[in-house]
């Protein structure tokens, strides 16, 4: 059973690493590696070292015949020493450096000692009981004398080094203000919880060096020994439960991701694909209305037409101009190239820009201002951007049949895993789940009037993008609609030094 167990890991680990493209998979992905050696090698240095019969046998190996295999299996202690080694060396340089890109950034020299104590520390604990050089202290009298209480230190400062690992993922997680970034970092957080158990059972409680049959000691070695088959039972299915567990957790990390990330890669292609036929639409249709415009101009000076056909003129007159302005809303969306981003030491200043844009409107509005750090951006495009935001905000809560009692619209600016955040949240009638995974789709918009043709959440996405930022959302029907505007923060030169 426990093979089986180790073939959940292995799958696990090709899923993750397949499906998600990202660099956390490498470092995830020697989490599984480092179990999965580390559970093959506790076999083989159970089978060598003494082996089992009856109910135990099948729980270690399923059959006698695969035990057979393994006994005869041709590698040496030494081998073995080093597997176990190597096992036990990647993952918690895995979970070190797992724990440190994960936990938010920091000064170059700190992040840097960081992950250099991430890969030294395990190094030296792989080079500290190699078999070489276990041979170099092995048989000096006090080692003899106190080689349990070594091994059981080293134990302790196994649990050590994952504690202060989880501590930081979990500080991290306290951090973190974005829902949906939350979430899936959560998953992960189980993950690594999870993975950690199954080090703990194997690694921790196993044997710390292999090489010497005096060393093989492990602390659920008595159970085993005994031939208890309840203890046995218990060992292996604590092993599947966390196995199952944290791939569950996996799995449902790769979800989140899956249900934020595909949406954009469509609708990147899609803008892309339709920036340069747009230009040319817009252009050559506003030079249509210019011309409507100006012959309109010309029959309202015309005395001779009847009030009905002077009210009818100007009303196509005031609809020439929605159409212009809407050409000229259009062709905005997709000239990103003509942003220039320039430190902006305030962040608020873009917001107060947009409210200015904005102007007044029955639905109240509360501005939140938190640490403040500078960022790269066009100020106006960004402030058009947000504003543009903030008006969805408003029609939301009017479709509603709002402003009523409780309804507001909440600004927030903050600093989230070093990108500022500006978050607007409303209290209006909620978006469909269909409906999202295309509302920032060209002209698509669910309350198509004369002043929305669905090209304000396209143009929101275009320019952060042009900030090198991400757009998300989130929205329950009824409760309303939360918006996420991430701009990386800007640090200077130095700053950094």
């Amino acid at each position: 059973m426990l093979l089986g167990l180790t073939c959940i890991l292995a799958a696990m680990m090709v899923i993750f690493v397949v499906q998600n493209r990202r660099p956390v998979s490498v470092l995830v992905g020697g989490l599984y590696l480092g179990l999965i050696v580390i559970i093959l090698a506790y076999i083989l240095v159970w089978i060598k070292y003494g082996g089992a019969t009856g109910t135990v046998d099948l729980m270690l190996y399923l059959t006698r015949g695969v035990k057979r295999w393994l006994l005869y299996l041709p590698i040496s202690a030494s081998a073995l020493s080093c597997a176990l080694l190597l096992g036990k060396s990647l993952f918690l340089a895995s979970v070190m450096l797992l724990a440190v890109s994960l936990s938010g950034p920091r000064r170059p020299w700190v992040q840097g000692l960081l992950y250099g104590l991430g890969a030294l520390l395990p190094a030296l604990h792989c080079a500290a009981l190699s078999p070489a050089g276990y041979q170099l202290y092995a048989e000096t009298p006090f080692f003899r004398t106190h080689q349990m209480q070594l091994f059981d230190t080293v134990r302790v400062l196994y649990l050590i080094w994952l504690a202060a690992c989880f501590a930081m993922l979990v500080c991290q997680y306290r951090k973190l203000r974005i829902a949906w970034v939350k979430k899936s970092f959560y998953y992960i957080l189980l993950l690594v919880c999870y993975l950690d158990f199954l080090f703990v059972l194997f690694a921790v409680l196993g044997p710390i060096q292999v090489s010497d049959s005096t060393s093989v000691y492990y602390v659920h070695s008595n159970f085993l020994y005994r031939q208890n088959p309840w203890g046995c039972a218990l060992f292996v299915l604590s092993g599947f439960f966390f196995a199952v567990s944290g791939s569950q957790a996996l799995w449902k990390y790769l979800e989140v991701c899956r249900s934020i990330g595909r949406p954009d890669v469509s609708i990147s292609k899609r803008l892309r694909d339709s920036n340069t036929s747009v230009r040319m639409f817009t252009h050559g249709m506003k030079n249509q209305f210019l011309v409507m415009r100006s012959i309109l101009n010309e029959m309202q000076r015309d005395e001779t037409l009847s009030d009905q056909q002077r009210q009818q003129v100007e009303e196509l007159s005031a609809l020439a101009r929605t159409m212009l302005l809407r050409m000229e809303e259009l062709r905005n969306v997709f000239r990103t190239n003509a942003m220039v981003l320039v430190p902006v030491e305030r962040p608020s200043e873009i917001v107060d820009a947009a409210l200015e844009l904005l102007g007044s409107t029955a639905v109240p509005l509360r501005v939140e201002r938190a640490a403040e750090k500078p960022v790269l951006a066009d100020r106006q495009h960004l402030a058009e951007a947000l504003c543009s935001v903030m008006t969805n905000a408003v029609d939301a809560i009017a479709a509603k049949g709002g402003p009523g009692p409780g309804d507001e619209i909440e600004v927030r600016l903050y600093e989230n895993r070093g990108s500022m955040v500006f978050e607007v949240r409303d209290t209006g009638e909620g978006i469909e789940k269909k409906a999202l995974r295309r509302i920032f789709e060209p002209f698509y918009t669910s309350r198509n009037t004369k002043t929305n043709w669905g090209m304000g959440l396209t143009y929101v996405q275009q320019v952060v993008r042009g900030h090198y930022g991400e757009v998300s959302i989130e929205s329950q029907v009824g409760q309303g609609t939360s918006l996420y505007l991430t701009i990386p923060v800007y640090t200077s030169a130095r700053e950094e030094l």
